[in-house]
């Protein structure tokens, strides 16, 4: 007996063994698929994000251990080959990750980096799939042999049975009766006891049915598919998940469950319905077996539900694509590799004028424009060699009415599942419209060119800040001396020319030139040597939302203007001195007068500053004009205004009121320094000689008023009140001449 239970442990652990395998290449499974080693492989190759190239070397990283511990547990060479095929395929992903990224880094295409790091994992596939059903058929085969030894302990057990009853046949028959009952129970509860020992370690869920349909085993895997504890599914029949509405008419239930007469199959999807009422699709592995002339069903269960749910949403994809399909604003058409039409859209009859019948008939040479015809069928000819998935071109197609149609043409090829070409996907858009505007725009282009270079000044176009200079009319390089072409590379040159002292002004006004203000005069050294003057100034042009796009403007060149208007300003300067001054004696003219005096008055108001004004009349000017004449006369005044200015102060103001009649301010005086002033200028009187034989002395009548102790109210006032001052001292003058003239 020790022998034997030596042999029942040893089949135990290799069974324990088998489905720890098991677990194990369901753990590799899980690292392969959805989310896992290729789907990362895959999404980094298609997207390039870096997320994706982490966890594909994460998950590499644990395949690698997963594979390197089922080549260390299973000492099978036919499993250990399977193993090294899958570790061989996963390796080269691996090496290929790194090409992925090195073609990325280049700036290859998806299609073409899909082509180069393609792998061939067929035979890998393969391997896994009979790595798992020799897995499977190890375990049914050790679970086999435990019953088979089962069966040898029981035969010894009734052989010491029958040997007690040779003893004592009451007592054996009632220990018979007594040990057989325990031995049956004691069988049943072991062999479930070992069932689900070894089964709850299996990953998947797992029945084990008899020939009628009866639950024996349910491992704890199985337990998440029919919702319910595994005690409660052993015993009953497995008809009892059948859905009813399942037409069994042909076929039994447990036939539709396990449909094989195999000892190994792969049955399609199976409808189950949980105790719930929840219906399942089920993919069932089954493995049949005889077992002391008793057929079981080992079931490895696979739910599929969400298989079932991800046709559906491919079958709303394909109804989305084919609405987009036939509702894009963009010609779409399958094209044969032989350059024919295979379907087209609603959009492709619109832009070729003929109906979708008429262009499935049709070769693409026979819509295309007749000067393309070569480069449609060069490039025919690349997808035909293999030589390209993608291309891309402007191409000139012919309307059905014989109107030339310019279109942006996309061309990719599609290839099957193995790689092999099967046809074009062509997407045309009409950019004919475009192409004309693009015409229009050119021809405006070419009269605005030609109108600018007939300015004469520079007209130009560049950037907010002159960052970049779009247009420039020839005139610029007559004007600067240096091509309109340096401008292009170097938009600052127009500053080389700007002389020194303007420079840094015009550069100042450069930031006003950023916000679309631009109106500055600077000078440049020209072409000519010489020094211009230029005007330049330039008005922005926005976008649709405000931003300005550049600014336009015109450097005119007004040396001429600017000499003219010197000119001017210094004929105006001279008529004005013609206005204000007196010819003859250059003294200021009586209506200039009043503003010098109306100034003093206010600040004598404000300040209380004095001054004081003048009234003088030359005294016996009329004879001197009857006896030497008017030349005389005028000289007598030229001498006379000549001797005023040398004895005033700058400040000071010499006016002619009328005649031989002159006033003085003298500004910042009071009376007794106007009185001194005055004496000062009867003692110093001049002479002036008559015919060069006569002298002449110039005398005067003067009168003072000053502001201080006046009420002056105005200029004319003042006037009048330095006029009365005068005429008392001529009064005085005259009666003392009357005086002295009697007393003689």
């Amino acid at each position: 007996m020790s022998n034997l239970d030596e042999e029942y442990d040893a089949l135990s652990d290799d069974l324990g063994q088998a489905l720890d395998s098991q677990m194990l290449i369901s753990h590799v499974i899980r690292e392969l698929g959805y989310n896992g080693f290729i789907h990362n492989f895959k999404n980094y190759l298609l997207r390039g994000d870096e997320e994706y190239y982490q966890a594909t070397a994460a998950s590499f990283q644990r395949l690698d251990r997963l594979l390197k511990s089922g080549l260390n547990r299973d000492t099978d060479p036919v499993l250990q080959a399977f193993f090294e095929q899958i570790q061989d395929t996963v390796y080269e992903y691996e090496a290929n990750l790194e090409l992925v990224r090195q073609y990325r880094s280049q700036g290859l295409g998806v299609s073409e980096i899909d082509k180069r790091v393609r792998v061939d994992d067929r035979a890998a596939s393969e391997a896994l799939s009979q790595l798992i059903s020799q897995l499977q058929t190890n375990a049914a085969r050790l679970l086999h042999q435990i019953k088979r030894d089962q069966s040898d302990v029981r035969n010894q057990l009734l052989t010491v049975a029958m040997a007690t009853m040779l003893v004592a046949i009451v007592l054996c028959l009632i220990g018979w009766y007594i040990a057989a009952r325990s031995w049956i129970s004691r069988k049943e509860i072991d062999q479930l006891a070992s069932k689900q020992k070894l089964l709850d370690a299996a990953p998947n869920p797992i029945l084990v049915v008899s020939e009628n349909g009866e639950i024996v085993v349910a491992n704890r895997g199985s337990e998440s598919i029919f919702e319910t504890a595994k005690e409660q599914l052993i015993g009953r029949s497995i008809d009892d998940f059948i859905p009813p509405e399942i037409d069994l008419a042909d076929i039994s239930k447990r036939d539709a469950f396990f449909r094989s007469q195999a000892s190994r199959t792969r049955v399609n999807p199976v409808l189950l319905q949980t105790p719930n009422g929840v219906k399942k699709e089920v993919e069932v592995q089954v493995g049949l077996y005889e077992v002391e002339g008793q057929k079981f069903a080992v079931a490895n269960l696979l739910d599929v539900s969400n298989v079932t749910h991800l046709r559906l949403k491919a079958e709303q994809i394909e109804q989305r694509f084919r609405a987009t399909f036939e509702m894009a604003p963009i010609g779409i058409a399958q094209v044969s590799l032989e350059g024919r039409f295979l379907k087209v859209n609603k959009k492709m009859e619109e832009i070729f004028g003929y109906s979708r019948y008429e262009l499935e008939s049709k070769h693409i040479t026979d819509v295309t424009y007749k000067e393309d015809v070569d480069v449609s069928k060069y490039v025919m000819g690349r997808f035909q060699s293999n030589d390209s998935d993608h291309f891309r071109m402007e191409k000139r197609y012919q309307h059905k009415n014989g109107e030339i149609i310019w279109s942006n043409l996309t061309t990719t090829l599609y290839r099957d599942s193995l790689g092999k070409p099967e046809y074009l996907i062509s997407i045309i858009e009409d950019i004919s419209q475009r192409k004309q505007f693009e015409a229009d725009l050119l021809e405006s282009e070419a009269k605005f060119k030609t109108i600018a270079n007939h300015v004469k000044g520079v007209v130009w176009m560049a950037t907010p800040g002159m960052e970049k200079v779009l247009f420039a009319s020839e005139y610029f390089e007559k004007l600067w001396g240096i091509p309109v072409e340096s401008l292009k590379s170097k938009p600052a040159a127009f500053l080389d020319a700007i002389v020194e002292e303007d420079k840094p002004r015009v550069i100042k006004e450069l930031d006003n030139h950023r916000h679309g203000n631009w109106d500055v005069e600077y000078r440049i050294k020209a072409s000519d040597g010489k020094v211009h003057h230029i005007h330049d100034e330039g008005n922005p042009v926005r976008g649709a939302n405000g931003a300005i796009l550049y600014l336009v403007g015109l450097a005119r060149d007004v040396t001429s203007e600017k000499v003219a208007i010197e000119k001017l300003e210094k004929t105006n300067r001279h008529l004005e001195q013609l206005a204000k001054f007196d010819p003859l004696t250059m003294a200021v003219r009586r209506q200039y007068a009043l503003t010098d005096f109306e100034e003093c008055i206010a600040l004598h108001r404000r300040y209380g500053s004095d001054s004081t004004l003048i009234f003088i009349d030359l005294n016996e000017f009329k004879s001197v004009n009857d006896r030497f004449g008017h030349e005389g006369g005028d000289q007598l005044l030229i001498e006379f205004a000549r001797f005023m200015r040398s004895n005033i102060r700058e400040t000071d103001g010499f006016y002619r009121y009328a005649g031989d009649e002159f006033l003085v301010l003298l500004r910042e005086t009071n009376a007794d320094k106007a009185t001194h002033f005055i004496s000062k200028l009867q003692a110093t009187l001049p002479q002036v000689e008559m015919d060069g034989k006569e002298w002449v002395t110039i005398g005067f009548a003067c009168g003072a008023c000053s502001l201080d102790g006046s009420d002056v109210q105005g200029a004319n006032h003042w006037i009048k009140l330095a006029d009365e001052e005068m005429y008392k001292v001529k009064a005085l003058l005259k009666r003392g001449k009357e005086i002295a003239g009697n007393g003689a």
